[in-house]
């Protein structure tokens, strides 16, 4: 009985070791987030480069707490924005100027009138031309934002939210994008490499 007991406590004792090697500080955690080949897909078309990027909920909610001045995380803010946002994943997809440092609005654009509407575009209408395709259905964003650097760097982003894809090896996102007139763009990411991704620890 003691040999069965001793034997069981040795295998919880090993799982929670494993556990705790697979675990990742923030700091690591996002380094490695950004050098994840599988969280990332590269589309180019039309001149433009698309950067389709994958942001977990862990990702988001330390983005929202770490005062990067001050160099400090507020676990109490990232516990509670992780409550809000764990039901979502976020993809930020950076557009810019293939091989060339010019403000991609400007690209292309044959008048004042046209970079305004590209403007206008990207901040109100681009949500409705990017969906998800988890199990074969299309999903609308939840939430979107836009980031326009106002020709201050060569490359602006868009932050999409949608509700996790939980079924199925393979989820796409799609964009058509009636800004720079490039349609039918697509990247495919593997469901294992979000549910691979080993949780963030905070040292509390």
């Amino acid at each position: 009985m003691r040999k069965g007991i001793k034997s069981l406590m040795l295998c919880i004792a090993w799982a929670l070791l494993i556990m705790s090697c697979k675990q990742k500080t923030p700091q690591t955690y996002m380094s490695e987030l950004e050098s994840n080949e599988g969280l990332h897909r590269v589309v180019n078309a039309g001149g433009i480069t698309y950067t389709f990027n994958i942001l977990p909920p862990e990702a988001m909610a330390y983005k929202d707490s770490y005062d990067p001045e001050r160099k400090v995380l507020d676990r109490t803010h990232y516990k509670n924005r992780i409550q809000e946002l764990n039901s979502f994943i976020y993809v930020k997809i950076d557009h810019k100027v293939t091989d060339r440092s010019i403000a991609v609005l400007k690209f292309n654009s044959s008048s004042n009138a046209e970079y305004e509407q590209r403007v206008k575009y990207y901040e109100f209408h681009a949500a409705q031309d990017i969906r998800m395709i988890c199990n074969g259905k299309e999903v609308a964003p939840v939430s979107y934002q836009y980031e326009n650097h106002h020709d201050l760097s060569p490359v602006n982003s868009l932050m999409v939210a949608f509700p996790k894809c939980s079924e199925g090896e393979q989820w796409q996102i799609t964009f058509n994008d009636r800004g720079m007139n490039n349609l039918f763009i697509k990247a495919a990411f593997l469901s294992k490499d979000i549910s691979d991704l080993p949780p963030m620890v905070l040292n509390y």
